[in-house]
């Protein structure tokens, strides 16, 4: 007997849709608060409170795919390809957001970003020949398509880890109130 494949359906496509968006959208807006310019000793944390748009669309997400389910228990697999599937449309969605951004929307954020870490790594008295290195290595993968890849992996992967995680909670039975 052959394993079912569970396709990709309209819960995957719509919040992976509003991840990827959610995102970005929130990214705009840092840049608009100028925590991408003015501000970035801020932006350089500000960035961690876009985690919660994932968080919160997945909750939706599994609990709308647990509520098809017979007796509102959500299957592992089931979860966990909800969460692949959604991971990988809204890290597209992101990768294309930040060729944007970085080409046409804030094309100075690498270079401010990278005089940023250079000034930080002066004042933590860093050699001089490793600042040039991590500086270099850094435009090497700031450049396309080397950076889409990197955004689109450096998404999915966090997005797989955060959804194996939320399906264990999700999948539990509700209880019903009667």
């Amino acid at each position: 007997m052959s394993p079912k494949i569970i396709s990709m359906g309209k819960i995957e496509i719509k919040y992976g849709i509003i991840t990827g968006l959610g995102v970005s959208a929130y990214v705009m807006l840092e840049f608009l608060l100028g925590l991408h310019t003015k501000y970035i000793e801020i932006g350089e944390f500000s960035g961690y409170f876009s985690a919660i748009i994932p968080i919160l669309t997945l909750y939706f997400a599994f609990r709308e795919k647990r509520d098809l389910q017979p007796g509102s228990i959500l299957p592992y697999g089931k979860g966990f390809l909800t969460g692949l599937y959604i991971s990988i449309i809204a890290s597209f969605i992101i990768a294309v957001f930040f060729s944007i951004y970085y080409a046409y929307i804030n094309p100075d954020f690498i270079k401010d970003g990278a005089e940023y870490a250079r000034n930080k790594m002066i004042a933590m008295h860093v050699s001089q020949a490793k600042i040039d290195q991590e500086l270099k290595d850094e435009a090497e993968m700031s450049r396309q398509p080397m950076q889409f890849f990197l955004t689109f992996v450096g998404t999915v992967f966090p997005g797989i880890m955060l959804s194996l995680i939320m399906v264990l909670i999700m999948k539990k039975k509700r209880v019903s109130k009667a």
